[in-house]
């Protein structure tokens, strides 16, 4: 029996309705619940939903991105929820067993798979490797706020597109819709730290998500936003970085004073461990570094000042994308013990395919 219908998935998209609707066609019928929210000021044609399934929810919503995840929490129903870009693929075999291994590891509240980048170039559907990092990568102390700090550094998005418990989904979006901070890039940095705190999370040997490059960032279409490390730095930001740390530290603290001051505290170590990696000025590393020696961390288990200094890497870096057909780059991640489903990677390349050889006639 498939696992799908206990997933719903949300698709945020703008201005990108072709895009969208390949999504809506990839699932229609499939089990999964999938919620598409989309903030264009012109709603799609409903003619171009007719054959589009039950099980795929069309939701017409020009407010911001923000107030359109604050609506998708009343949507979940499903005992697991999956946040997802609009031209993003996921491979179906592979969601269904990282809700296996949540249903099976008890500790677990997220799970994610390994991931591929695509682009069409107008003749073949290219790939390369993305999140290499994710190899065996699991997020397992038992103390939330070490799985805060391990998850910035070195940072990766291991969350924000995994399978979550929905309930854990909910809590980590309540955290994150409280308030618009303009900060490009804060809010996935929010709910990765919740879930963190929320529970454990890992990643399965399985090519699950094929991150797609075909459109622009909408963090780099918006170069006005300030970025992560210059907020965090600067001294006028300081009271919104109170709020920020207010919000995280109440909504998950649950009432308890002493454990909200704790995820306060926790919350702020784990955002000076994630700016440290962009920030290549010594004096500041060294101040870092001076925070925990000199007792910061007191409100933690006594071991972990060693634990820091373990996961604390202030110089990561970037391998170059080698762009060959996506089917190649999968049988190279195949090669490196990642299990790749070809028929459903198959059936993807000639969607891509198909899709780049029409008229995107429907966006916006």
């Amino acid at each position: 029996m498939s696992l799908l219908p206990k997933l719903t998935m949300i698709v945020p998209t703008f201005n990108r309705q072709s895009y969208a609707l390949r999504t809506m066609h990839y699932w229609s019928g499939s089990g999964v619940i999938l919620h598409v929210l989309d903030g264009s000021p012109k709603e799609l044609d409903v003619k171009l939903l007719q054959k589009i399934d039950t099980n795929v929810n069309y939701h017409h919503m020009p407010i911001s991105i923000i107030e359109r995840l604050k609506q998708s929490i009343r949507y979940l129903i499903t005992e697991y929820t999956l946040l997802a870009g609009d031209d993003d693929i996921f491979l179906p075999s592979s969601l269904e067993k990282c809700i296996n291994e949540i249903e099976v590891n008890k500790d677990l509240v997220s799970c994610m798979g390994r991931s591929l980048a695509f682009l069409s170039d107008g003749f073949e559907v290219r790939g390369w490797p993305v999140y290499e990092e994710m190899k065996e990568y699991s997020i397992s102390q038992d103390d939330p706020i070490e799985r805060m700090i391990y998850t910035m550094n070195p940072y990766t998005c291991s969350k924000i597109h995994s399978v979550v418990q929905t309930n854990v989904w909910k809590k980590a979006m309540i955290v994150l819709v409280e308030k618009d901070f303009k900060v490009a890039g804060l809010e996935e940095l929010q709910f990765e730290l919740a879930v963190s705190y929320l529970g454990k999370s890992k990643a399965i040997e399985e090519l699950m998500l094929l991150r797609s490059s075909e459109n622009t960032p909408i963090i780099k279409s918006q170069p006005w936003l300030k970025g992560v490390p210059d907020w965090w730095k600067e001294k006028k930001m300081k009271q919104d970085r109170e709020v920020f740390l207010e919000i995280m530290s109440s909504r998950l603290g649950d009432g308890d004073l002493n454990n909200t001051r704790r995820i306060y505290d926790g919350t702020r170590l784990a955002m000076d461990v994630y700016t440290a990696q962009y920030n290549h000025k010594k004096s500041f590393v060294k101040k870092l570094h001076q925070k925990i020696h000199f007792g910061l961390t007191s409100l933690l288990p006594g071991n972990f000042k060693d634990f820091l200094k373990t996961v604390i890497n202030l110089n990561p870096t970037e391998k170059k994308e080698d762009h060959i057909s996506l089917v190649e780059a999968a049988n190279n991640l195949e090669d490196t013990g990642v299990r790749v489903d070809f028929k459903e990677l198959n059936q993807i390349v000639n969607i891509v395919q198909d899709f780049h050889s029409k008229n995107k006639i429907f966006d916006n």
